[in-house]
Parts: C-alpha cells; sequence; structure tokens
C-alpha cells in the first residue's frame, strides 16, 4: 500500500507542475480566439493587416471557399520573384510583400467552372479592397494619363486537375503594385502562363503562413508558380516610384544608371548588368531564340504565389485601402 501510495502521489504531483507551467501555454489564434499552442491551424498573420480579426486558417484566408468549391475566389498573399533579379532582389520584392501585407496592393484571381477536372475559366488582376473586407477587380479606375481601364482583369481558359490549377493567357495587360492611388509601379506585361496553383483547406488556400529560418512568419509560396513577359520599350515608358527612389522600370531592371533622362534604349544593350532573356514578336514571346547583348527585346518575369480564400464582388470598385506602402 505504501507503494501504491508513492506511485500515485508522484503522479498528482507531475499532474500538478504540468497544470501550473502549461496553463498559459496558448497564444491568440488570427481570429481573436486561443487555441492550444499546439493547434496546427495556429498561425500569425501578418502584423499590419487590417481587420486582423477577419484571418483565419492556415493562409490567414478572409473567405472560406469550401461552400463555393466550383467557383473559388483568392487575393494573392505572397510573392517571391525568381527573375528578373533586380526586382527579386532587397529593394522591390520587400516593397511589394509589405504591400500585400498590409492590403494597400490587390492581386485577385477567381475560377468558374471548377466543379470537375477539366476546362475552367481563370480570372485574375489588380483590385482594390472594399471597405466591408470584400474586394473588386478594377474596371475603370485607373488614373490620367491613359485610358482608365487598363487595370482591367484579363480572362483566359484553364485546366483543372484534381486541386491544381493550370492556364496561360497571351496579350498585353497591366498590373499596377501599390494602392490605386499611388502605385509602386505599373508592371507592363505580355502574357501569364500559371503553371501552379494547387488549392488546400476546402479550396481556400493555395500555400499557407510558416515559420521560416529566422523564426518571422512568412507565407509558403511554394504551390503557386507563374510566369510573364516585360517588353524592353514598355518597361522604358514606366517608371518605379518608392521610397526614396526614382527609376525608369527599364534602367532599374537592366541594372543601368545612365543619368539625366537617358533610358535603357539609348544605351548599348551589351553592356547592360541583367541583360533581356527573352525575344517577343507579333506571335508573342518566348524565352531564348535570341542574343542578350543585341536583339533579346524581353525579360521573363518568374514568380512563386500564395493566395488565401477571400470574397470578390461586382460593381465599381471605390478603394479602401488605407496608408499605401511607399
Amino acid at each position: 500500500m505504501a507503494r501504491r501510495g508513492l506511485i500515485w502521489f508522484v503522479l498528482l504531483t507531475g499532474l500538478l507542475v504540468a497544470t501550473a507551467c502549461g496553463g498559459d501555454s496558448k497564444k491568440p489564434k488570427p481570429d481573436g480566439g486561443d487555441e492550444d499552442s499546439g493547434n496546427q491551424n495556429e498561425v500569425e498573420c501578418p502584423l499590419t493587416a487590417p481587420d486582423r480579426d477577419g484571418l483565419m486558417g492556415v493562409c490567414c484566408f478572409r473567405k472560406s471557399n469550401a461552400d463555393e468549391k466550383a467557383a473559388p475566389e483568392f487575393r494573392v498573399s505572397g510573392l517571391t520573384i525568381l527573375s528578373p533579379e533586380s526586382l527579386g532582389g532587397v529593394i522591390v520584392e520587400p516593397e511589394i510583400q509589405k504591400a500585400l501585407d498590409k492590403e494597400t496592393f490587390q492581386w485577385l484571381l477567381s475560377l468558374t467552372g471548377a466543379d470537375g477536372n477539366g476546362a475552367v475559366s481563370i480570372r485574375t488582376g489588380f483590385g482594390v479592397r472594399n471597405s466591408d473586407a470584400t474586394y473588386s477587380f478594377a474596371e475603370n479606375i485607373a488614373p490620367a494619363p491613359g485610358a482608365a481601364d487598363r487595370w482591367a482583369p484579363i480572362e483566359f481558359d484553364g485546366d483543372l486537375s484534381g486541386e491544381n490549377v493550370s492556364g496561360e493567357f497571351k496579350g498585353q495587360w497591366i498590373l499596377p503594385v501599390g494602392s490605386p492611388e499611388m502605385p509602386l509601379l505599373e508592371l507592363p506585361l505580355y502574357g501569364i502562363k500559371i503553371s501552379k496553383a494547387k488549392m488546400s483547406e476546402d479550396r481556400s488556400c493555395i500555400g499557407k503562413r510558416v515559420t521560416d529560418e529566422d523564426n518571422e512568419s512568412v507565407y509558403d509560396t511554394s504551390e503557386g508558380e507563374l510566369s510573364t513577359f516585360i517588353r524592353v520599350e514598355a518597361a522604358a515608358e514606366n517608371q518605379l516610384v518608392f521610397a526614396s527612389i526614382n527609376a525608369n522600370l527599364c534602367n532599374f531592371i537592366a541594372g543601368i544608371s545612365p543619368g539625366g533622362d537617358t533610358v535603357c534604349t539609348e544605351v548599348d544593350q551589351a553592356t547592360w548588368v541583367n541583360k533581356p532573356d527573352s525575344i517577343c514578336d507579333q506571335n508573342g514571346c518566348e524565352v531564348g531564340g535570341c542574343d542578350p547583348d543585341d536583339d533579346c527585346n524581353a525579360w521573363e518575369l518568374r514568380a512563386k504565389f500564395s493566395a488565401a480564400g477571400s470574397e470578390i464582388v461586382e460593381g465599381e470598385a471605390v478603394s479602401d485601402a488605407g496608408t499605401d506602402a511607399n
């Protein structure tokens, strides 16, 4: 009996110690509630996001697509630019991510016809955040100079295989980066190829929120892959403006500083640090088949991305973006 009493005493003491030490082992969930720290759905959503209480799940979605699997809607939440190197470096990419985290930059993506494997319709492009935390595609809000509809979304055919979506659009389109009132830049793009967009969490996530090697919360962008093209001549007509930088977009991508009002097209291409790797003509763009020192006239932009379920509503967009990243 003495031995049995000793065993119960040890077990009870251990239980009391564990309770005392572990009673405060909870931390806020993204939606404002509390969960045990071991919960796999417990993530830290961006601290600068507006209405953080509305962020949920492993990817910080604002709306579950569980009841709308045939027509899921997303907002791009994370972007990792692989090339050109100058856009994927420590200057531009972090500013883009800041704007995504603060939701001053909205890149929207929606699908229709996704009720089974096969053909689907893909719509993507620039959007705005509405006051009720919904989003709308930008149709006719681009400021002068330029056409008011130049930021309009593009639509193209895609393919659904299991939970992965792919598709390709060939044509010109513009993606502003930043708030509608003051974008960091307008990316003049040709075409887009979504080679991977693997949905999870009842089609409410593409990727998820993780802790990186520096113990920082970031978006895992490995579940989304895309590519597009930036033509040299189009880049030469655009500016990159944020913080203390006001540079010609082509000069910045090429890695040159010719001084004054000189743009890349007036500088020997063989001297550029980051030379074009693609050729665009009346039939479209493709990587290679040209001389980077001479007649390559476009850069391939390759990126990985994450996206989170969001409600996209029709109607004239009215921005509620708040303070811009720049």
